[in-house]
C-alpha cells in the first residue's frame, strides 16, 4: 500500500512539474506568431522528417541486434523491429520511458527463451546509446565558436559513465553464494550477469553498436533540421545542431517530468535562444518533433493490437512457437527445446547449460540421437531438480522417449530425415516443425495432459529390458543395437 501511495505521489509529482514548465512556457510566448509559424509549415520537410524517424528506428533495430549477437543470442530482424516499434508506442503513451524498455526485453526475452539475455541487451544498448549521444554533442562542441562549457562537462560526464558501465557490466560476475539463490529475482539477476560476462570476447561487435549509436544521433539530428526546415527556422547550421540537440536529448532524460514534457521544450528554447531563434520558433520545433515521433509511434500501438491477438494462446502453442522461432534462430533443436521450456517455466538457459547443448544438433553431428529429444530429456532433468520428482518417477524419460517415437516413427535424426519427402529435406523447415512438436511433447507429459494410456504405456515398459529382444527401435542404426545399449553390448 505505502509502496502503491509513493509511487503515485512520484508521477503525480513529475507530472506537475511537466505541466508547470509547459504552462510557464505557453505564458510566455505569443501565440499569434506561433500560428503563424505554424500555418506556413513546409509540408514536403515533414514527410522528409519521418522518413528520418523510421530511418532512425531501422539503426536502433540493426544496433540493437548486435548487441544480442555479442551474447551469443540471434533473433530476426522483424521480431526486434515489431518489439522496437511497440517500445517506441510505451514510451511515448506511458508516464515512463523505461516501460518502452521493458516492454522490449519481455518480447524478445520470449523469442528468444532467455529473458534475462534480453533485458542485458536493453540495458547495454541504453548504455551504448548514451555514449553516441555524448560523441555526437562534443563533435558538434568542436564545429561551433564558444560552446557552453556547462554542456560540454555535461557531454564528457555522460561519455566517461558509459563507457565505466558497459566495462562494469562485463567484467562483474555474480558470486557462487549468489549464484546459488534459487528465487525469481536471484535467478534473472544471476542470468543478467552472467550474460555480460560473454560480451567480453565480442569488443569489435560492441564498437560496431557504438558506431551505430553515434548514427543514430545523426539521424536525430537530421529530423529536427528537417523540423527547422518545416518551420522556416533560420540560424542553426549542422554544427549548432550536432551540439544543441543532443543536449535537449540530455534535458528530456532526466526522470523529473513525464517523458520529458516541458524540460526538452525549455532545452530548446533556451538553446536555440543564443543563436538567435524566438521563443515561439524554438517553441513550435520541440512540440512538433514530439508530436511526429509520437504519431510514427502509433504503429508500434498498432504492432501491440496485432500481436496480442496473436498470442491469445495457451501455454502449449506458446511453448512450441518458442522452440520453433529459437530453432530458426540458432539451428539447433537441443538447446531450442531446452530455451523453450526455460522461458516457460522460468528457468534460466545461460552459461554452461547453454553451451552444453551445443554438440547436439544434427543428431550429434553423425544422424544419431534427434537433439530435440535430448533438449526434451534435459528440461525434464532441470525441471525436477528445481520442482521435485514428477508423478511419473523413473519412468518420466522413456515416456518421452516413446511419446517423441510414437509421433515421429522413430528417436534417430537419420531415420526420421530418411522419412521425409524429397522437398521436405530442403533447408530447416521440417526440423523447425519437429522442434515445435517435440516441445509441445514435452510440455504435454510434464503437464499431465496425456494421462490418457500413460499408465497402460509405462506398465509396458516397467522394465527397463523388457521386450527388447522382439522388438527394435526404429531409430536405432541397422544392426539390431537398441538405441538404449550399454556401450559394451555396442562392442559386441
Amino acid at each position: 500500500m505505502r509502496a502503491s501511495l509513493k509511487k503515485f505521489w512520484t508521477t503525480a509529482a513529475r507530472a506537475g512539474v511537466s505541466a508547470g514548465l509547459l504552462v510557464w512556457l505557453a505564458l510566455t510566448i505569443k501565440w499569434q506568431e506561433l500560428a503563424v509559424l505554424v500555418g506556413r509549415a513546409d509540408a514536403p520537410w515533414i514527410v522528409a522528417a519521418v522518413g528520418l524517424i523510421v530511418l532512425s528506428m531501422a539503426v536502433s533495430v540493426a544496433k540493437w541486434r548486435l548487441v544480442l549477437a555479442a551474447q551469443g543470442m540471434h533473433v530476426g530482424l522483424s521480431s526486434l523491429w515489431d518489439a522496437y516499434w511497440a517500445g517506441l508506442f510505451f514510451n511515448n503513451f506511458l508516464p515512463s520511458s523505461i516501460g518502452g524498455d521493458a516492454y522490449r526485453a519481455y518480447r524478445i526475452g520470449g523469442v528468444a527463451s532467455d529473458t534475462p539475455g534480453a533485458a542485458t541487451s536493453v540495458v547495454l544498448e541504453r548504455i551504448i546509446a548514451t555514449c553516441g549521444l555524448s560523441i555526437v554533442g562534443l563533435m558538434g562542441a568542436a564545429c561551433i565558436r564558444d560552446p557552453q562549457r556547462t554542456a560540454l562537462i555535461l557531454f564528457a560526464a555522460l561519455a566517461f559513465v558509459s563507457a565505466a558501465l558497459t566495462v562494469a557490466l562485463m567484467r562483474i560476475r555474480p558470486s557462487a553464494r549468489f549464484a546459488a539463490r534459487t528465487g525469481r529475482i536471484a535467478t534473472f539477476l544471476t542470468g543478467v550477469l552472467s550474460h555480460g560476462t560473454r560480451l567480453t570476447g565480442s569488443k569489435g561487435l560492441l564498437a560496431g553498436v557504438l558506431a551505430l549509436s553515434v548514427v543514430f544521433q545523426v539521424c536525430v539530428v537530421a529530423v529536427n533540421m528537417a523540423v527547422f526546415r518545416t518551420l522556416r527556422v533560420s540560424g542553426i547550421g549542422w554544427g549548432e545542431a550536432f551540439f544543441l540537440i543532443p543536449f535537449t536529448s540530455v534535458a528530456a532524460m532526466l526522470p523529473v517530468g513525464i517523458n520529458g514534457f516541458g524540460l526538452r521544450e525549455g532545452a530548446y528554447v533556451a538553446m536555440l535562444g543564443r543563436y538567435g531563434v524566438a521563443r515561439e520558433a524554438a517553441l513550435a520545433s520541440s512540440l512538433l518533433y514530439a508530436v511526429l515521433v509520437s504519431l510514427s509511434s502509433l504503429y508500434g500501438g498498432l504492432i501491440l493490437l496485432t500481436h496480442r491477438r496473436r498470442s491469445a494462446m495457451d501455454d502449449r502453442s506458446r511453448i512450441v512457437s518458442a522452440a520453433e522461432a529459437q530453432m530458426r534462430s540458432c539451428g539447433n533443436c537441443c538447446q531450442a527445446v531446452l530455451m523453450a521450456a526455460g522461458n516457460t517455466w522460468g528457468f534460466d538457459v545461460g552459461g554452461d547449460l547453454a553451451a552444453s547443448t551445443s554438440l547436439f544438433a544434427k543428431g550429434m553431428g553423425s544422424g544419431c540421437a534427434c537433439g530435440a529429444l535430448v533438449g526434451m530429456v534435459m528440461a525434464a532433468g532441470v525441471l525436477q531438480a528445481r520442482r521435485g520428482p514428477h508423478t511419473r518417477g523413473d519412468s518420466l524419460e522413456r515416456v518421452l522417449h516413446d511419446r517423441f517415437r510414437e509421433e515421429f516413427g522413430a528417436t534417430c535424426c537419420r531415420a526420421i530425415r530418411a522419412r521425409r519427402s524429397g522437398l521436405d529435406r530442403l533447408g530447416n523447415r521440417s526440423c523447425v516443425a519437429l522442434t515445435g512438436r517435440a516441445a509441445g511433447i514435452l510440455f504435454d507429459v510434464w503437464e499431465g495432459r496425456d494421462d490418457d494410456g500413460a499408465s497402460a504405456d509405462v506398465t509396458d515398459h516397467s522394465d527397463p529390458e523388457r521386450g527388447r529382444s522382439d522388438r527394435r527401435d526404429a531409430g536405432d542404426p541397422p544392426g539390431g543395437i537398441p538405441v538404449g545399449a550399454d556401450r559394451g553390448q555396442r562392442r559386441q
